[in-house]
């Protein structure tokens, strides 16, 4: 588990959350697509919490 990175995203979406960086997906390109996915259910009404998940970000 990528503990500074999911100290980030919970600073960043204030919830908490546990980032798993696997060998096949775990640029930072990856990432950072992960975190505009979770920002784009946001803005359409989806909780935080949920969001993280679909993104692989829970």
């Amino acid at each position: 588990m990528d503990t500074a990175l999911a100290a980030a995203v919970a600073q960043q979406f204030g919830v908490p959350c546990e980032i798993e960086a696997r060998a096949r997906h775990n640029t930072p390109a990856d990432l950072v697509s992960r975190a505009r996915a979770v920002g784009s259910l946001q803005a359409a009404g989806v909780d935080t919490v949920r969001a993280l998940e679909p993104a692989g970000l829970a």
